[in-house]
């Protein structure tokens, strides 16, 4: 089936400053990505299906075809995790554009 595999999430670092290096590495091998406002997600691609979960593993695939559509391109095994933004305008949108899918079970063509 078409289950989520565990979310790995941020969380604090609880050691003193002066041991990050030795816990960490050295800064300069530090590798950091943009906190986007969107919804944490998982593309799981099987056999010939996609399904989308959020990091609730609620299943959200039929609140973003076109998600489900491109996944059609991906080999089955694919698993994305990643977060859901609007992008639009060559930028990411307000998350209150996202937010008009959330509790959506159909989609119309405005949303």
């Amino acid at each position: 089936t078409g289950h989520p595999y565990p979310f790995f999430l941020a969380h604090p670092l609880q050691a003193e400053l002066d041991a990050f290096d030795t816990l960490l590495g050295a800064p300069t091998e530090w590798q950091i990505e943009w906190k986007w406002d969107g919804i944490r997600a998982q593309l799981v691609r099987r056999a010939d299906s996609a399904w989308l979960w959020s990091r609730g593993e609620e299943l959200i695939t039929e609140r973003f075809p076109e998600l489900s559509a491109m996944a059609e391109a991906l080999p089955p095994g694919t698993v994305l995790d990643g977060e859901i933004v609007v992008w639009q305008d060559g930028r990411v949108q307000p998350f209150a554009l996202l937010q008009q899918r959330i509790g959506r079970k159909t989609l119309n063509a405005r949303v």
